[in-house]
């Protein structure tokens, strides 16, 4: 627990343990990626933008598929799209 979120509050993550052997809290990985981002664009006229890309750039994985996925709950999210190239993807990447 850390001392801005309350001990009930679920703990989403940015990345299975396996990945690195400790867990990292998604709202923690999106706001160092946050601060990053807009140090690299410190000095141009869009780095609010990309400091708020930083923050969006995962948002998708608070989804409860996804973390249960990082879990271990589920498996096969991964390959499916290897064995299923594109999908969904139509009329976005042409």
């Amino acid at each position: 627990m850390t001392p801005d979120r309350p001990e009930s509050a679920p703990v989403y993550l940015a990345h299975s343990k396996k990945d690195s052997g400790i867990a990292h809290a998604l709202s923690d990985h999106l706001q160092s990626v946050a601060a990053l981002a807009r140090k690299h664009a410190n000095s141009l006229p869009w780095a609010t933008e990309a400091e708020f890309a930083g923050l969006l750039h995962d948002l998708g994985e608070y989804g409860d598929l996804f973390q249960a996925r990082l879990r271990g709950e589920v498996q096969g999210l991964d390959t499916w799209l290897e064995t299923n190239p594109g999908a969904g993807l139509d009329g976005i990447i042409s």
